[in-house]
């Protein structure tokens, strides 16, 4: 897929962001199918998992709090380690520090999409964004409260920092996310102004 036919229509066009389509190849047990055409294939998969892609015309964006801070690159990635981890425990998905350095390597790496919140010298609330020079596009992604401070708008405060960050240079915000979560992560993201109704299957042949 060339870059002007992903940007006619983001989420409907690909899973996931355009640079990382660029890059990773899907295992060959791995299906991944836009909701319109799977309703209307007849094949059983063993596992089918769904996830929406949402999308930001940044038209409207909220001002940064300033309770927000960047993420120290140096002194806080062990701690934020634990607390995507923490975060994370249901979905049995591990953050490592090797994760962190390959995340840091990519070319739509910015030390400035990193930010937290800190309470009583704790990190409660985190993001990461990426940023495609080429699409002109941001992606939201490891967006996490821990458990304890969730539901006091702290998850909204990050994601707000980080469109306003991304308005001064990205045409467009995407993000995706499991769509049966029983946190029900896109109704955040819708109230923080992302649109669209795209789902994805991500199936398992064998």
């Amino acid at each position: 897929m060339n870059l002007n036919e992903y940007l006619s229509n983001p989420c409907r066009s690909l899973s996931i962001p355009y640079w990382k389509n660029k890059i990773i190849e899907t295992p060959p047990n791995i299906q991944i199918i836009h909701e319109k055409d799977f309703l209307n294939l007849k094949f059983n998969y063993l596992k089918s998992d769904r996830f929406f892609r949402l999308i930001h015309r940044l038209k409207m964006v909220s001002k940064e709090d300033e309770i927000i801070q960047n993420i120290d690159m140096k002194n806080d990635i062990n701690e934020l380690i634990y607390k995507m981890n923490s975060c994370y425990q249901k979905e049995k998905i591990r953050v490592s520090k090797e994760d962190i350095k390959q995340w840091i390597s990519r070319s739509v790496f910015q030390e400035n999409l990193w930010v937290k919140i800190v309470i009583d010298g704790k990190i409660i609330a985190s993001g990461i964004a990426e940023f495609d020079f080429e699409a002109k596009e941001g992606v939201l992604e490891w967006i996490q409260v821990l458990p304890k401070y969730q539901r006091r708008g702290y998850g909204k405060l990050i994601i707000n920092a980080l469109l306003n960050r991304l308005s001064k240079k990205a045409n467009f915000v995407t993000v995706s996310g499991r769509l049966d979560n029983t946190s029900n992560p896109k109704k955040i993201y819708t109230d923080c102004g992302f649109e669209g109704n795209d789902i994805w299957y991500v199936c398992t042949t064998e």
